[in-house]
């Protein structure tokens, strides 16, 4: 399975929502449930399923989707 498949399956779970609520552009302010709770179980659901820890800087320079799935790519590719 692809990385930005994974991705959007675990996003779907964490967050609760459909994948049709969700593209690239997506960010936390998009989604109710995309608040600091959700976000931070959304990120320990990505680290454990990609096997890699986000930094601080990553944490904060997360803005949308797109920007997750970079992240993750550098860090698994």
């Amino acid at each position: 399975m692809s990385i930005e498949k994974k991705f959007y399956r675990i996003i779907v779970s964490s967050l609760g929502v459909e994948r049709d609520q969700i593209n690239e552009e997506t960010g936390p302010g998009d989604i109710p449930q995309w608040d600091s709770l959700g976000h931070q179980g959304l990120l320990t659901a990505l680290e454990k399923e990609f096997g890699f820890v986000f930094t601080i800087d990553e944490v904060l320079d997360m803005e949308t989707v797109e920007e997750l799935i970079e992240i993750i790519e550098r860090h698994v590719t």
